[in-house]
């Protein structure tokens, strides 16, 4: 009986039963060993590796210790994480170098390495947008139903009155920037963080903000004010947008961690996800702020054509040339493979 619920108890805690020690070792030893020669190496490496390698060794550790407490391996994960522990340590200390190496370096590979995800962000935004837009088209009131009567009615006066997205320039810019940007990165850790019910809650997350976004735009266009809105909306909606479904992408992320886990504990997957999804999170604070800057201070100017359409331009260029284009520079220059 005590047997049983040991076994049982350790399904329980681990993600699945025991296994022999040489598997163990034939499962785990080769990421131990790029650990180890890494270390003997005077090459720096990213703190990200230290801090992943970290999280993985000291799960093996405990695994080991568990099942395995008086073996070799047990002595020398522990050796190994003490080691590698120090090296995150040092690797951790403030430099601009890691700044640099971040923005060069880790965001395009995760980019590249997570795309799936990504994309799989996109999609699920892009099909509820037209859910939206559409759903407009069949019934305008639907609209009021997503956006509110109060917003629609005050929006119905700047129609009237020959400014359609005067709502942009209705308050002190200043004020402005502080409030949306605060409220557009609050909006992407909600969506992130909806990865911990799992990616599915991510979806549902993001299709609510598609259907939103999508009868917005078609309020305007089903009353032929779809390119002077579209002036408006772009200017600081292409950042914008682009960085809450990119946030989108990070939470699915962080929730296929848990429900994908692969040849890895669950929990060690899921923490590993996390720490990636979190890395994203972190690459989008700019972007957040950018949009910020350019709907308070900009989008007021919406009339303007030339300043209008040569923000939108330059927001995609940016958007395209780091966010795309280089990683994929990135993975020809290296020969890096994505999953």
């Amino acid at each position: 009986m005590g047997k049983s619920f040991s076994i049982r108890w350790e399904k329980c805690k681990f993600g699945h039963l025991p296994m022999k020690e040489a598997k163990f070792l034939k499962t785990r030893s080769a990421k131990w060993k790029e650990a180890e020669a890494r270390l003997k190496e005077r090459k720096a490496y990213s703190p990200d590796y230290w801090a992943n390698a970290y999280i993985e060794l000291s799960d093996d550790l405990s695994y080991s210790q568990t099942f395995y407490p008086n073996s070799n391996t047990t002595a020398y994960l522990n050796q190994l994480l003490r080691q590698v522990h120090r090296q995150l340590y040092n690797a951790e200390r403030f430099s601009w170098g890691r700044v640099v190496h971040f923005w060069k370096e880790d965001v395009p590979e995760l980019l590249l390495h997570r795309s799936k995800p990504i994309l799989l962000s996109f999609l699920i935004f892009g099909i509820c947008f037209l859910i939206g837009w559409i759903s407009v088209w069949i019934d305008p009131d639907f609209s009021r139903l997503i956006m509110g009567d109060d917003y629609v009615d005050r929006t119905d006066v700047y129609i009237d009155t020959g400014n359609p997205m005067g709502i942009y320039g209705s308050m002190n810019p200043l004020y402005m920037f502080f409030m949306i940007t605060s409220n557009n990165i609050w909006v992407s850790i909600m969506v992130f963080a909806f990865g911990i019910l799992t990616s599915i809650g991510v979806g549902v997350f993001l299709a609510n903000n598609g259907i939103m976004l999508g009868a917005f735009t078609g309020y305007f266009y089903f009353q032929d004010l779809g390119q002077i809105s579209s002036q408006a909306i772009w200017m600081h909606g292409t950042f914008e947008i682009f960085a809450i479904v990119m946030a989108g992408g990070a939470g699915i992320i962080m929730g296929n961690g848990w429900l994908f886990p692969g040849s890895l504990p669950r929990i060690q997957s899921f923490r590993l996800a996390a720490a990636q999804g979190g890395k994203l999170m972190l690459a989008l604070i700019p972007v957040f702020v950018i949009a910020g800057f350019i709907e308070s201070y900009f989008t007021r100017h919406y009339k303007n054509e030339v300043l209008s359409y040569a923000t939108i331009a330059v927001s995609l260029l940016v958007i395209i040339g780091y966010f795309l284009v280089y990683p994929l520079y990135l993975k020809r220059k290296n020969g890096r493979t994505t999953n």
